[in-house]
């Protein structure tokens, strides 16, 4: 009773961690999405989940990696990276006596 209450709880804080991310295909624990990729050819896998996600998705192979396949998302998300990052110093630069 008490590995299957265990089993429950990891699952459950799993699929809570997954939800943080973007959608994607539905990923198994441990293994992710690895059996929806054929390594033979992964890029035309790719894009395929691609194009059923509208540009954006999460791979878990077993860790997350999100994938941008729309160049106009690309373009968003790298603006609104660069203008939150801007006026920022690095740690390392704190020290630097400039």
């Amino acid at each position: 009773l008490g590995f299957l209450t265990l089993l429950v709880y990891g699952l459950f804080k799993y699929y809570r961690w997954v939800a943080t991310y973007p959608k994607g295909l539905f990923p198994l624990p441990f293994i992710g999405n690895m059996l929806e990729i054929d390594f033979k050819a992964p890029y035309k896998s790719l894009k395929r989940i691609g194009k059923l996600n509208n540009g954006m998705y999460t791979s878990f192979a077993p860790n997350p990696v999100v994938y941008i396949t729309d160049p106009h998302i690309l373009k968003e998300a790298s603006i609104t990276v660069t203008i939150s990052l801007v006026g920022q110093r690095s740690r390392r630069c704190k020290k630097c006596s400039l």
